[in-house]
């Protein structure tokens, strides 16, 4: 009971900090701030020597929420725009692909590190799906954590910078709603993407442990 007191203790702490860093970069107007803030104040308060932590199953159900709502954006107009652009997006899965595997033939070649640490290092998606998947596998945190950090610190702050600078208006994070999904069928959606979201997490552990 006082294990769980304690992380309970810290998930709050590190989601208080979270939104705090949320708060500050959308009174500053920072692009993105919603994702933007909360990625540098918990970053600076690890540095600093805070203990941060966010339990598996919190960090699950914001995979799962995280999830539907991308899905949840995508429509006709999305089916429209692979169909006038279908070499960008046949580039786009194919470079999901394959970005991992070369980071498995590469990053060793550079850098002291074993090619299953490598392979989630470059693997595509955020931060928390790299530590979710090493956890799993049994390897060490430290180097894919320091180098997915790395790389997706940088898409945070310098994507949305760029394309302000673009003259492109992304607001600070959350998308507008056009219609609103019922209660049912949201449910419906929850109780589904928990009976198959296992299946995509199984096969890139057995592709990093090959």
């Amino acid at each position: 009971m006082i294990l769980r007191f304690a992380e309970l203790r810290r998930d709050l702490l590190t989601l208080a900090v979270g939104a705090c860093g949320a708060l500050v970069a959308a009174l500053l107007h920072f692009p993105m701030a919603l994702l933007a803030g909360p990625a540098v104040l918990v970053s600076l308060a690890g540095l600093s020597g805070l203990s941060l932590h966010i339990s598996p199953r919190l960090r699950d159900a914001g995979f799962l929420i995280v999830g539907l709502s991308i899905g949840s954006m995508v429509g006709p107009d999305s089916i429209d725009a692979m169909m006038r652009w279908p070499v960008a997006f046949g580039l786009l899965a194919g470079l999901t692909l394959v970005t991992p595997w070369a980071g498995r033939w590469l990053i060793p070649r550079l850098l002291p590190i074993d090619q299953d640490e490598a392979f989630l290092a470059a693997a595509p998606g955020h931060l928390s799906l790299v530590i979710a998947l090493a956890d799993s596998l049994r390897l060490s945190l430290t180097r894919p954590v320091v180098l997915a950090s790395i790389r997706l610190m940088a898409l945070t702050l310098l994507v949305p910078l760029a394309a302000t600078l673009a003259g492109i208006d992304i607001g600070p994070g959350l998308p507008q709603a056009s219609a609103v999904t019922p209660w049912a069928w949201i449910l419906g959606q929850l109780v589904a993407a928990l009976l198959l979201g296992s299946g995509p997490i199984d096969l890139l552990e057995a592709a990093a442990a090959g």
